[in-house]
């Protein structure tokens, strides 16, 4: 193809510019005719690509070039985990620079938004390996000790975000609050010293992996969380794993919806948030009481369990109360992640008496209220077995070995999936 071959992972050329299979475009055009009117983008996530283990096709990048080509979709979200990580620091770097540069922001530029994973960190206690059994001066999580993190917070900005920095904006206030932190001596090793200024030298980058974009020709603002999911900052400084993290945005997040322009839909995107159970939202309830109430036009108050000092900082007062009563949004608001290697659509939402129904199945034609909340679930585009036994499989060599989507938001404020690949989609309304 027109393009040179940058690089190959597990002896496997770059398919960035391959010529896509006959079954392929077969599928896609057939897809494409299902495509409805309105506002669409593109979601992938959780392509776990790895050095010494084909886990996935390569296919994704080539396969959504040709959908722009034939339909003019613009946007394109990857909901993070790119890649799968290893206990070595130039493997990793490779690893990153492949899935997140080459076969991501080096195509889609400006088109493309990025929302930071749990392996896009490295957490080497995933891998079952550790690079440093204990750190006196640390206390570590699992055995695994102060250097589980190989990625720093800067090399995974530098891979992704630094690419679109000069057209989102980031959460200013938390960037001016990041000189008010204390910050940890980590340790030193292999030439890498995480001492107290470097730390500082990180935070910027860490406090910018949560953003928001807005599209001015299909007006849909994209709002982009960091979904915790660890990594230096997060587990050093502000001692929070996971979505815990989720209070330090909860004022941006806010003051983010607040400022939606006028006539604009609002994705509400990340890798992680509720999990899969119902009843155990984790830092996600915040956000999803949050969502319910902007949604309804109300207010809602809750109280931010206790943290550690820094964390308190960066979160403010820890009774939050909001008010989204004078708010003149009128359009669709959903929220997508990815993660859980599944495809479903849940939903939140409070009955009349004040019952919370977390992370229940959608159900067609059914009448929800006004402080319902989507969470669309985007399945793993890899070969990795799905979540539960009620899924697909993925085969090499068919139409299963990849899946991703179109969504399209339609005038009626309806949320149409289009599957490209293995899995169904559907029609998703909160009206009957």
């Amino acid at each position: 193809m027109s393009e040179e071959i940058k690089y190959s992972i597990d002896g496997v050329p770059s398919r960035v510019d391959m010529e896509i299979d006959g079954y392929w475009k077969e599928h896609i055009d057939e897809r494409i005719k299902e495509i409805p009117e309105g506002k669409s983008f593109i979601v992938c996530t959780d392509w776990h690509f790895t050095k010494g283990g084909a886990r996935n096709s390569r296919k994704t990048t080539a396969l959504i070039k040709y959908i722009r080509e034939k339909t003019g979709i613009r946007m394109v979200l990857n909901l993070g985990d790119p890649l799968r990580g290893q206990d070595d620091l130039q493997d990793l770097c490779e690893e990153i620079h492949v899935s997140m540069e080459e076969y991501f922001f080096d195509v889609f530029g400006h088109d493309g938004l990025f929302a930071v994973g749990n392996h896009d960190t490295n957490v080497c206690v995933w891998l079952g390996v550790s690079r440093r059994e204990e750190n006196p001066e640390v206390e570590g999580v699992d055995g695994g000790g102060a250097f589980n993190y190989l990625a720093t917070q800067e090399e995974i900005y530098n891979a992704s975000v630094r690419h679109i920095e000069d057209m989102v904006c980031f959460d200013e206030k938390m960037l001016a609050k990041l000189d008010q932190l204390e910050y940890p001596y980590v340790g030193k090793e292999d030439g890498i010293h995480y001492s107290p200024e470097e730390m500082r030298r990180q935070a910027p980058f860490w406090a910018k992996m949560h953003y928001h974009y807005d599209d001015p020709e299909n007006k849909i603002r994209y709002i982009v969380m960091d979904t915790g999911d660890c990594g230096l900052m997060g587990f050093y400084v502000l001692k929070m794993l996971w979505t815990a993290i989720f209070p330090v945005e909860y004022d941006w997040l806010a003051e983010t919806l607040m400022s939606t322009p006028e006539g604009y839909d609002i994705a509400v995107v990340g890798h992680m948030f509720a999990t899969q159970r119902p009843g155990e939202g984790g830092g996600s309830h915040g956000i999803y009481k949050m969502l319910q109430a902007f949604r309804a036009k109300s207010k809602v108050e809750f109280d931010v369990p206790d943290k550690c000092d820094n964390a308190k900082i960066l979160i403010g007062d820890m009774h939050k109360s909001y008010d989204f009563t004078g708010s003149k949004f009128n359009k669709t608001i959903f929220t997508m992640a990815g993660h859980w290697h599944r495809e479903r659509c849940y939903i939140w939402y409070n009955d009349e008496d004040g019952t919370e129904h977390v992370n229940e199945p959608y159900e067609a034609g059914k009448q929800y209220p006004d402080n319902a909340m989507f969470l669309f679930l985007v399945n793993n585009d890899c070969f990795e077995k799905p979540a539960d036994d009620l899924d697909f499989e993925m085969i090499p060599g068919t139409t299963t070995e990849n899946t991703f989507d179109i969504v399209t938001i339609k005038d009626d404020g309806k949320v149409v999936i289009t599957k490209i690949g293995a899995g169904e989609g559907g029609t998703f309304s909160y009206n009957s």
